[in-house]
């Protein structure tokens, strides 16, 4: 087993781009950590502000604070996040209100906070590589 792991070890040594890969992601963890720090805290807020407003209108999707968190999540990876929307409007939602308030989280997380993780990653990556 003591073999197993020192020819791991010996291929990551020969392999300098795997060397780069390791070593760029290891160091760029701090920065990559503080922005999914936020995207947490934002979706937090949005989960919290879920519950709060359309807990009584559509409890399977936001009845409690992990539900929210989940229906949030699978918001923030585009993932059936139209069902979410249309359950909302199904119960009854006003229009304006579910498509405001998914539309905005799309914007602040999908648009502005995971390129952000993106970039941090991205500069770790060019700049240990250089």
């Amino acid at each position: 087993r003591l073999a197993r792991v020192l020819r791991v070890l010996r291929i990551f040594r020969r392999l300098r781009s795997l060397r780069v890969i390791v070593s760029a992601i290891a160091a760029s963890l701090l920065p990559v950590s503080n922005a999914l720090a936020v995207m947490a805290l934002v979706t937090c807020i949005y989960a919290i502000l879920g519950t709060q407003l359309y807990r009584a209108a559509a409890p399977e999707i936001f009845g409690d604070f992990t539900t929210s968190l989940l229906t949030m999540f699978t918001v923030t990876t585009f993932d059936q996040w139209t069902d979410s929307v249309g359950r909302l409007l199904d119960a009854g939602v006003a229009r304006s209100s579910a498509v405001l308030f998914m539309a905005s989280y799309i914007v602040a997380v999908c648009w502005f906070v995971l390129p952000v993780v993106m970039t941090v990653l991205l500069d770790s990556f060019v700049s240990y590589s250089a």
